[in-house]
């Protein structure tokens, strides 16, 4: 893989997760393998190599090839592994076996075995990107290596992040327990559970271990939303490649769920009709969508369109105009527009989708969650959207209105 490649913008790396390690015996027979064919560290001449030090170098081995694994084998694509080599105060994120220092003198070896091609990160950021080379995926396939030959041993669920710096990112926040945070990590527990113990494919292969977390922004009062789940990175066109439990998916969601947040806030009754659907923008609801979720996420006027979108408008349409036309069109909320909503409104979007996943999982049923909606076994559509509904009027005092997608 080429470097250029691997810095594209539009292309999302995958990241390393120190909670996976190799379990089954195939994996744990190619590490050995792999193991025994790297050089031990220069040690004093005449001593032995110490025990626990071996061992925490057997733990990184491990976990780095059970991450390269899910980067060859689970669905989706990534031009590369993420690795984090900065050696940073230990937090309550960390996973004990995990060590920076001896993960890099790792993945050196394995550089120099022709294992992984390794491009460094920019200085004092310490994220290195990797990829694994041809003779990577021979060793995989001379052994049989599946997903289930890997496992997660654990991980924190509740997230806190800071919020965003003026370059755009964010940095994982320590914080005291509470008992809101041992109740929600409870709640992701059961969801985790329930969606590990189905079988879940996609063409036809296993997606492998799921470890959903919550991430919140600044405090426990902005996002929440649920994120690492294999199925939110697939393209839209290739979700029909998913089953649960041998059966297709349905798509389901909730129907402009920040609009209706935004009306149910000013006390109003949104109109029907399709909210997107504004005049001399015919064609274009991808971008009013949006461009409206801009509308509300953002602090402050609204001065130029956001990236990407110009292309999608008719010529001429500024994002002043835009905000005209919006305001027409959504005169009752208007005044919410340039207020920086969109971190509550996800706060209330994830707790409709948690109390959702909560409820299906105590009927039996697996839910794969996206952001404003989720997929389940065909068989089970209507009493998820029964679920949805009741999850909705409970966390908002409103059945929100949900619709199945096409899929495929």
């Amino acid at each position: 893989m080429r470097n250029d490649e691997v810095s594209r913008r539009d292309q999302h790396p995958l990241h390393f997760d120190p909670w996976l390690t190799a379990s089954g015996p195939a994996l744990l027979n190619a590490c050995a393998e792999l193991f025994a064919s790297i050089p031990t560290p220069e040690i004093t001449p005449g001593r032995k190599p110490r025990a626990d030090a071996m061992e925490r170098r057997r733990v990184c081995l491990r976990s780095l090839v059970a991450n390269l694994v899910v980067f060859i084998l689970v669905p989706g694509s990534h031009p590369a592994l993420v690795v984090p080599l900065r050696v940073e105060k230990r937090s309550r994120y960390d996973c004990p076996g995990y060590h920076a220092a001896v993960l890099s003198c790792m993945l050196k070896s394995l550089q120099a075995a022709g294992m992984v091609s390794v491009t460094p990160g920019a200085a004092r950021q310490g994220r290195t990107c990797v990829a694994p080379t041809k003779r990577f995926h021979e060793l995989l396939q001379g052994h049989s290596v599946t997903l289930d030959d890997i496992r997660l041993d654990g991980g924190e669920t509740i997230l806190l992040r800071s919020k965003e710096s003026e370059d755009g990112t964010t940095a994982l926040l320590e914080y005291q327990d509470s008992r809101t945070t041992i109740a929600m990590r409870r709640d992701l527990e059961v969801i985790n559970r329930t969606i590990n113990s189905a079988d879940i494919r996609h063409a036809g292969k296993p997606i492998g271990p799921t470890h959903l977390v919550r991430m919140f922004q600044g405090d426990f009062q902005h996002h929440g939303r649920l994120y690492r789940g294999v199925w939110q990175s697939l393209p839209k066109r290739d979700r029909h490649l998913l089953s649960i439990n041998g059966e297709a998916v349905a798509d389901l969601d909730f129907s402009a769920m920040f609009l209706q947040l935004a009306y149910l806030k000013q006390g109003v009754e949104m109109p029907s009709g399709d909210p997107y659907a504004i005049p001399c923008l015919a064609g274009c609801r991808g971008a009013v969508k949006k461009l409206i979720s801009s509308l509300l996420a953002r602090k402050g006027a609204a001065l130029r369109l956001p990236p990407g979108l110009k292309e999608e408008l008719p010529e001429g349409w500024t994002m002043k105009r835009f905000e005209q036309a919006a305001r027409s069109k959504h005169p009752a909320i208007a005044g919410l527009f340039g207020k920086g909503l969109s971190l509550r409104f996800m706060l209330i979007e994830s707790r409709i989708m948690v109390a959702v996943l909560l409820g299906l999982a105590a009927r039996g049923i697996t839910g794969l969650p996206m952001h404003d909606g989720l997929m389940v076994a065909a068989s089970h559509k209507k009493t998820a959207i029964e679920v949805m509904q009741q999850a909705s009027f409970d966390v908002v005092g409103k059945a929100l209105p949900i619709s199945e997608k096409t899929i495929g």
